[in-house]
């Protein structure tokens, strides 16, 4: 019997999880010098301590720790990958931070709390139906009038990357070297760091495509208001 989707991602993340780094000491640089409003400042304005957030596949667990430490949010963490959420765990307790962190499929959770800002990066592309999936973390995490905050592989951008390490595979090139032009594009100092990207964005079992077309009315026909997108760099 073929194994499904879910089995193929989650036993995927399970031997290396995404963003994971060499050493417990990296990852709590990689905090303490990276401001997650850098990142996304569609997000200034709505932090603040008082905001209640959930991150939907959080991995490691960077944008939860970073929120706890940059701007106090006590914020929660989702994540199926028990490696993911160890490491999150032991970020949390070395920086002495107010986070929260659960190791469960956020799909079949019995979650009963609802929060004002709920965040999924890079996550929902990677279910079985990312539509359907986007629509379950609205009706079970958000509350009515929250912020929501998803990051998805866009359609036309994905093309000319996918294409570009399809045909490196056609010509039989070896793992270890499509490895190396992985750095070459995306050049790091931390070589675990580096593969586990490397495996998530070329190597991956499973994914989607999306344009910001299909996002946006799928958004409106639920009564989203559409603030920002990272297409125009975050402008409004």
């Amino acid at each position: 019997m073929k194994k499904n989707i879910w089995y193929k991602v989650k036993n995927f993340y399970e031997k290396l999880p995404f963003n994971f780094r060499s050493s417990l000491s990296n990852h709590l640089t990689k905090i303490k010098n990276n401001d997650p409003l850098k990142e996304y400042p569609c997000l200034n304005g709505i932090l603040n301590k008082k905001i209640s957030h959930i991150d939907i596949g959080c991995g490691v667990g960077w944008f939860v720790n970073s929120l706890n430490y940059n701007y106090g949010i006590k914020s929660t963490g989702i994540d199926f990958t028990k490696e993911a959420i160890t490491r999150a765990i032991q970020i949390k307790k070395k920086m002495n931070l107010k986070t929260n962190f659960i190791n469960n499929d956020f799909l079949k959770y019995n979650n009963k709390k609802k929060f004002d800002l709920v965040s999924s990066i890079g996550v929902l592309h990677h279910t079985k139906n990312c539509l359907k999936s986007l629509s379950i973390v609205i009706n079970k995490y958000l509350k009515k009038d929250g912020y929501l905050f998803i990051g998805l592989y866009h359609s036309y951008g994905r093309k000319p990357f996918l294409d570009y390490f399809e045909k490196l595979k056609k010509k039989k090139i070896t793992e270890e070297k499509i490895f190396e032009k992985f750095k070459n594009l995306r050049p790091g100092n931390d070589n675990i760091n580096d593969l586990s990207w490397f495996r998530d964005q070329v190597l991956h079992p499973h994914e989607t495509q999306h344009s910001f077309e299909e996002i946006y009315n799928f958004l409106k026909k639920k009564n989203f208001e559409i603030k920002y997108t990272s297409i125009n760099n975050f402008k409004k």
